[in-house]
């Protein structure tokens, strides 16, 4: 499975550290067919050594040649689909660069041929997503 470190500086006070190791590790990736959807995937984010589970994140077809990287979702009491998981884009860029490594490692999508480093940053590009993007939902609220 493929794993991604980074690096985080904050701020130094007296009770924080300069700055903290963030991994990324996929754990799991599941083949689905739905739609757009063609598959499931389930990381771990290590922080400084404590281990957090995201289980549910969707690879969602976004065009011919691009693929979309989505934050698990669930339903509000009004029915709209909302994200379950805000994280900064210091972490959910590297999660979707993981995820989609491993979806081009078990031949579950192709990386394009014009991929450029770049897009391999996972910018949200908004709702037009240009062939050989990757992207995730910001961590607002979105019914999608």
């Amino acid at each position: 499975m493929s794993a991604f470190d980074v690096q985080n500086r904050a701020q130094s006070s007296p009770d924080q550290p300069s700055s903290s190791t963030v991994s990324i590790t996929v754990l799991s990736v599941t083949p689905a067919r739905a739609q757009k959807l063609f598959a499931f995937a389930s990381i771990e984010i290590d922080i400084d050594g404590v281990q957090i589970g995201v289980h549910g994140i969707r690879a969602m077809h976004a065009g011919p040649e691009a693929a979309a990287i989505e934050l698990p979702k669930y339903r509000d009491g009004d029915g709209l689909w909302r994200t379950a998981i805000t994280l900064p884009e210091e972490i959910y860029t590297p999660i979707a660069r993981a995820v989609l490594d491993e979806l081009i490692e078990r031949r579950l999508t192709a990386r394009p041929a014009e991929v450029t480093r770049q897009l391999l940053r996972a910018v949200l590009r908004g709702p037009n997503v240009k062939r050989g993007d990757v992207r995730l939902p910001p961590g607002k609220d979105s019914n999608e």
